[in-house]
């Protein structure tokens, strides 16, 4: 049947040359061009596609020589506008931000961003949190480790894009790549807030001159298709009295509550009403370590409504509700209306979204698809033994990492081809040790079957009567063994 099949289709292009002529010639290859498009493309897929700083320079003689090519002359002013309500003078502050600044250069063929700033980001306009007791500003660029008066150096990497529908060229970036406001203004009349969509935003603004300059070359910048962007707003009974809906043309765009909610670009739709949605791994998100920088609030704890390590990020829609705010996705994965005053926020997380021409161009990046996890068998060792773990990996490419997880933290990070970790602490529990391929940004990549190169195993201390004693005469004569858990 495919021999039957593939003696049409080579029957019909040659026919079709024939009578098309020369100018039907290029149309018709355009068309198999496409045909081979679909089928190379699947949702779910990760694309490379322009580039952004990203991972955080740590090594520190390459910091001391990318410190040396710069000047204060060099640095650029981020113009960054941000607003915020003082609680303690009981007043708007509104601020022309010349405090942080950055600087693009190219060192032994990479590119890199430098980046410092001599205040923090303020986080929300709208908390006690982020001006504390002594009148100082501080925001979350602190809490992830990013100081003032310090230059932090990232590294211009590839983007990685999901493909949401390939026929299209829909595609949206898998990590958050920055932190931005929706808006930068604040009001001292809270009503004055409503009115504000994407159309009218700084987001969007940013989007189609920052982010887009900085991240595509021309030839890229040339595939980018214009997107006739539609937003739409929920009547809420009071502003809204009948639901609204508009159109513009952009570029790059936020995504909008209906595409991060269609099960056929690989989501979960809505299950439990328009107010909240709940936990969601497909729309789970984490942010690189130049957002952090940015100031990008990561979750310190798994909740209901939270996940720790992963990050909120917006969503182009206005809510429309009595909060007059807008959705955004929360770090589970949840969608919820927030409260408008979190418009002004620079701690939420950026994930663009666009639509690019002749998907089949651009790489498809699925480096680990043959990448194969080696972990060791569930495994029961002696009471108060010292415990080490050990799991490898093969055909996992450099810029990868074999990973160990207890839960939600990360016990170690390894090479590309295997991960050692040794406890502290005398083993006298049971833990479920998970192994993951990650990237620097600690996203887990898929396998050749699209589901996560993650892998468990259990590691059990005895625990009976018995050999908690014959720990305790060990204890004495420091005789306590020292156990090797690994692949055999």
């Amino acid at each position: 049947m495919k021999r039957f099949l593939s003696i049409i289709l080579c029957l019909t292009m040659v026919f079709g040359v024939m009578t098309a002529g020369r100018e039907g010639v290029a149309d018709l290859f355009d068309s198999f061009s496409l045909m081979v498009s679909a089928e190379t493309h699947s949702v779910g897929d990760i694309i490379e596609f322009g580039s952004y700083p990203q991972s955080e320079v740590r090594d520190e003689k390459l910091i001391a020589e990318l410190n040396k090519l710069i000047t204060d002359d060099d640095m650029t002013n981020y113009n960054y506008d941000e607003s915020y309500y003082d609680y303690n003078l009981g007043i708007f502050i509104f601020v022309d931000c010349d405090w942080m600044k950055y600087a693009d250069i190219t060192f032994k063929g990479d590119n890199y961003r430098a980046v410092v700033f001599t205040e923090y980001r303020c986080g929300r306009s709208f908390t006690e949190g982020m001006i504390d007791e002594t009148g100082k500003k501080y925001g979350y660029q602190e809490e992830n480790g990013y100081y003032t008066d310090t230059i932090y150096w990232f590294k211009y990497e590839p983007i990685k894009w999901r493909v949401l529908d390939p026929e299209s060229g829909f595609i949206m970036s898998e990590s958050l790549i920055d932190s931005q406001p929706f808006i930068n203004v604040c009001y001292e009349n809270y009503d004055d807030f409503h009115g504000f969509d994407f159309f009218d935003s700084y987001i969007c603004n940013w989007l189609n001159n920052e982010f887009y300059n900085s991240a595509f070359d021309e030839e890229q910048k040339n595939l980018i298709q214009i997107s006739n962007v539609n937003i739409t707003i929920i009547p809420d009974g009071r502003y809204v009295e009948e639901s609204e809906s508009r159109e513009k043309p952009y570029k790059i765009f936020l995504p909008s509550l209906q595409e991060i909610s269609n099960t056929q670009y690989g989501f979960e739709g809505d299950t439990d009403g328009i107010d909240w949605w709940p936990e969601s791994e497909s729309r789970q998100a984490a942010g690189t370590d130049y957002a952090k920088c940015q100031g990008l609030y990561i979750s310190p704890d798994t909740t209901e409504y939270s996940r720790a390590g992963y990050s909120s990020w917006h969503v182009r829609d206005y809510a429309g509700r009595s909060c007059y705010g807008r959705y955004e996705v929360e770090s589970n994965g949840g969608i919820g209306a927030t409260n408008v005053l979190f418009d002004t926020s620079t701690s939420i997380g950026v994930r663009p979204a666009m639509r690019v021409a002749d998907l089949e161009k651009i790489i498809l990046k699925n480096d680990t698809a043959s990448s194969k996890l080696i972990i060791p068998s569930n495994t029961e060792v002696a009471y108060g033994a010292s415990i080490t773990l050990k799991a490898k990996a093969t055909n996992v490419p450099e810029g990868y990492y074999v990973a160990l997880y207890d839960g939600n933290t990360q016990l170690a990070k390894g090479s590309n081809t295997e991960v050692s970790y040794t406890f502290s602490d005398e083993f006298t529990s049971s833990k479920n040790i998970t192994v993951k391929i990650i990237d620097d940004s600690e996203n887990v990549q898929k396998g050749g079957d699209g589901n996560d190169l993650s892998a468990s195993f259990e590691v059990k201390a005895k625990s009976g009567f018995f050999a908690k004693l014959i720990a305790f005469f060990k204890r004495l004569f420091r005789a306590l063994p020292k156990v090797t858990v690994e692949p055999k």
